[in-house]
């Protein structure tokens, strides 16, 4: 189904759409969830946009057209033992479904690759490891490129397990198991990060508190088959402030680590400014770029309410990072507070602990600040938004952020209702920010889903719609 949205809003009421924009918008036709386990979004290259639907029964890849038409659907055949898929990943030509089955007392781990026509081309099982399915409990990371994937798993006592699978030539890069103790003993931040090479980095976080603050350190531990790199991992001190939310990310085009955050002052609950933080990979003996900034009076008298001035924040969070083309970074902040009441004793209900709470979810202000590769901050700028809604998980809340060089897209819903106005900031490289409507969606029965959208390329993002046991997709070209 086709749905041009044009600047015409009155010609297209007549067809029950209406638009306030000049750029594109195509809508499918409904699209049944009522047997889906669940869904993922994929785009080949060359091959446009599927959908990855796995039900109860079987699984399904639905292939579109240029205007979100339905052209052809298929089913995959997996094996019959219970598979239960743990990722999709696109492809130049295709895309890859690597999923679990089990068979003779074990789980095994198999990769199928498919053509953008969902032909299977290869297939190959990777691992063999003992235990339920339900027990692995696996985690898999994408390298930027998407020619490479790691699949890992936590175990007990800071166990880790992991295997890095080159996907191109469908082979395995290495694989490794050590049991790390500043992981088992953490209780602070941990990620682990995956280049284009098949390098995996594990990040451990010790002494975050303010009682042992000189000792608040980041460690860096590199995984890459040979087995002795990660058993002497690398150290960033950090004895200035206490972290409160922080991200990062591998930085392929600068071979480096890069990311940040937010941290806190005297209040704990509270965020009093930013970091920056940049580690050479390739020169790790180099010591780490490591600077803060401290919020503004700027950002603090537009963020803070009319009638109570703080020097700190209450409910910011850092949720996205945008890397530089000079080795520097973007940090996207959101505004994010879940509150929880109670509906109070006048309740019909027929259980009478049915429906006894409410959830009310708030996300607000996106504010964004640029850092140089030297730690400087360039810039920062806020990004005005007001988004409540209730008992939906903030399903339909926050915002999607679509990249270019040359300048970043931030898409969220304007109101979380039925009826709404899709909008978008521009920001430039510069720090300049333009607020734009994109589309209307009155009388088009969308709800829509920005945390789960999929950007096809530089000026095309396709998002999910829910309402009722029922999917929608939705292609939006960008101004």
């Amino acid at each position: 189904m086709k749905i041009l949205l044009r600047l015409l809003a009155i010609a297209a009421l007549l067809l029950l759409k209406k638009g306030i924009s000049a750029q594109d918008v195509y809508i499918s036709d409904p699209i049944s969830l009522r047997t889906a386990v669940g869904y993922e979004l994929i785009s080949p290259r060359k091959g446009g946009v599927l959908l990855l639907r796995d039900n109860f029964s079987n699984v399904q890849v639905m292939g579109f057209d240029d205007e979100m038409g339905k052209a052809w659907e298929k089913d995959l055949k997996l094996d019959h033992r219970r598979p239960q898929i743990i990722r999709s990943i696109s492809h130049e030509d295709g895309f890859s479904v690597v999923y679990i089955y089990r068979k003779d007392g074990q789980a095994h781990i198999k990769i199928h690759r498919y053509n953008a026509a969902a032909n299977l081309t290869d297939s190959l099982t990777i691992a063999h490891l003992p235990g339920t399915i339900y027990e692995l409990n696996l985690r898999t990371l994408v390298s930027e490129d998407r020619t490479k994937l790691l699949v890992y798993q936590r175990k007990f006592q800071g166990r880790l397990w992991m295997l890095a699978f080159d996907l191109e030539h469908m082979k395995e890069l290495w694989s490794d198991e050590k049991s790390i103790d500043e992981l088992a003993s953490s209780r602070f931040f941990s990620d682990i990060l995956l280049d284009n090479r098949g390098r995996a980095y594990l990040l451990v976080e010790e002494n975050n508190k303010r009682t042992k603050l000189p000792n608040h350190r980041l460690l860096i531990f590199t995984f890459d088959g040979s087995g002795s790199s990660a058993s002497n991992p690398f150290s960033v001190p950090m004895p200035e402030h206490v972290h409160n939310s922080q991200l990062y990310r591998y930085d392929n085009l600068n071979r480096q680590i890069v990311g940040g955050g937010l941290y806190s002052g005297e209040n704990l609950n509270r965020t009093a400014g930013s970091f920056y933080l940049r580690f050479d990979t390739e020169k790790p003996e180099t010591p780490a770029v490591l600077t803060y900034q401290a919020y503004s009076k700027e950002l603090l008298r537009k963020l803070s309410s009319r009638n109570n001035f703080n020097k700190e924040l209450t409910y910011a969070e850092i949720n996205n990072l945008v890397s530089r083309q000079d080795g520097g970074m973007l940090l996207i902040c959101e505004r994010v507070h879940l509150f929880e009441r109670n509906k109070g004793v006048n309740n019909t209900a027929p259980n009478r602990f049915a429906d006894h709470f409410a959830v009310d979810y708030y996300y607000d202000e996106v504010f964004v600040f640029s850092y140089a590769p030297d730690g400087k901050l360039d810039w920062f700028n806020i990004l005005h938004k007001k988004q409540y809604s209730q008992n939906d998980e903030g399903a339909f809340s926050s915002y999607f952020p679509s990249t270019t060089t040359a300048r970043v897209f931030l898409l969220f819903n304007d109101e979380i209702r039925y009826e709404n106005t899709v909008s978008a900031y521009e920001i430039t490289s510069t720090g300049t920010a333009q607020r734009k409507t994109l589309f209307n969606t009155q009388h088009l029965q969308l709800q829509l889903r920005f945390v789960e959208a999929l950007q096809v390329d530089a000026k095309t993002v396709v998002i999910p719609s829910e309402k009722r046991n029922s999917l929608k997709l939705v292609k939006v070209t960008l101004p």
